[in-house]
């Protein structure tokens, strides 16, 4: 698959389950990182970076812009 193409798979997945709906999902694996690095790896910092990624996109997610698109 090139970019092109998973682009557009990601659009319409988008389109199907709102943009709001997919950045909590990606917070939810950027929580999932954070977890599983400091778990495996000891990694704080890294972890911590990844926590905050997830913080953000759920922020982004929260603005009342997300939901006029969803």
């Amino acid at each position: 698959m090139d970019e092109e193409e998973l682009r557009e798979e990601v659009e319409q997945s988008i389109d199907m389950n709102s943009l709001q709906f997919w950045l909590q999902e990606l917070a939810t694996i950027c929580y999932e990182k954070a977890s599983h690095i400091e778990s495996e790896w000891q990694d704080k910092a890294l972890a911590r970076d990844w926590n905050t990624a997830g913080d953000a996109i759920i922020n982004l997610a929260s603005k009342p812009v997300i939901d006029k698109l969803s």
